[in-house]
């Protein structure tokens, strides 16, 4: 059981970082994990 949930939290985690790089570019707010910090 211990292994199922250090892959999942791997995975949770490979997901945010992927989507705050994605999130880097500037276009404004949107819809996602880091949108709502990045409204003026």
């Amino acid at each position: 059981m211990k292994a199922f949930i250090f892959i999942a939290a791997t995975f949770i985690a490979t997901l945010i970082l992927v989507a705050a790089g994605l999130e880097e570019a500037p276009q404004g707010p949107r819809v996602g994990w880091f949108g709502v910090s990045q409204q003026p």
